[in-house]
């Protein structure tokens, strides 16, 4: 979610706070971590609260990563995306907006070192066996896993939520 000490209506304030907010962490961090997750979860933004168009455009995703380079120059640069990624109705091989967005953005120069993929199953009992069939299909998994290796770069599990349903009786 956007923060509320920034501004989303002015893009210029935006960024300079954003930025100043960079090198803080940068300062701290950059030399105790050994990855930085520049972007988490950028397809959220299409979602309708956002209140301008930085969000829904590949200036962020490029903004984003020439500042994380800037200030965390020797640090892992990592994307990262949501559980989606594994579903068929998202899941469309080198078409996928995942997978073109990251292919997109390193033929535009981008260091992007590594690619975050989420793995959460939120269902209830009654709707697991319709709700995961992707999830839980291995075809499915290593289709996903072999398409992102083309990309060239590591592939991390970053999240990981699976169900432990307890009788409730």
């Amino acid at each position: 979610v956007q923060p509320d000490w920034v501004d989303g209506t002015d893009i210029r304030n935006m960024k300079l706070k954003l930025e100043k907010r960079y090198r803080e962490l940068a300062e701290y961090y950059a030399g105790k971590i050994n990855g930085w997750e520049v972007i988490n979860e950028l397809f959220c933004a299409w979602d309708p609260w956002i209140k301008n168009s930085f969000f829904v455009s590949d200036e962020v995703l490029d903004w984003n990563f020439k500042l994380a380079e800037k200030y965390f120059p020797c640090n892992e640069l990592i994307v990262n995306e949501a559980t989606q990624i594994w579903e068929l109705g998202h899941f469309a091989y080198a078409r996928s907006g995942y997978y073109q967005m990251i292919k997109h953005g390193i033929e535009r120069g981008l260091r992007i070192d590594a690619v975050g993929m989420q793995y959460h199953i939120f269902n209830e009992t009654e709707t697991e066996k319709y709700n995961t069939r992707d999830k839980y299909n291995p075809k499915v998994l290593f289709d996903v896993l072999d398409t992102y290796e083309k990309l060239g770069k590591p592939i991390q599990i970053t999240e990981v939520t699976i169900p432990a349903y307890t009788d409730s009786a």
